[in-house]
């Protein structure tokens, strides 16, 4: 059974939970995976870096180091060590166009791909 693995250069669908005032706290964006670096720590430790569709312009470029929970065949769960607010998990999982219009309004047509599309927004100030 191959379970998921995150490539570089490749769009992601991002699912953010953390605690907050007031309770947990979602967010969701669409992520290009600009560089994935192991740590070999043996603790499943990585630094990521990646292009934040879901952030205002100028603020888009990201970087986190990372501990992975769990991976299944569709999705993998981390932790983020490197973040000011506790108990960051991050849920990363391929796109779909379900997910895009879901979260984001946005429709994929039948002759245009997700990565088209991505790509395409990513060169505008959404």
């Amino acid at each position: 059974m191959q379970r998921f693995t995150i490539d570089v250069r490749k769009w992601y669908a991002m699912e953010c939970l953390l605690s907050a005032e007031g309770g947990l706290e979602r967010h969701y964006s669409p992520i290009r995976i600009e560089e994935l670096v192991p740590q070999k720590t043996g603790q499943g430790e990585f630094e990521l870096a990646f292009y934040h569709a879901g952030y205002p312009a100028g603020v888009r470029d990201k970087r986190y180091r990372l501990r992975t929970l769990n991976r299944s065949t569709c999705y993998l769960v981390a932790q983020r060590l490197d973040d000011p607010a506790p108990h960051m998990t991050i849920i990363f999982h391929d796109l779909s166009r379900e997910w895009l219009k879901e979260h984001f309004c946005i429709n994929v047509e039948e002759d245009e791909t997700i990565d088209d599309i991505l790509e395409r927004i990513a060169q505008s100030p959404w």
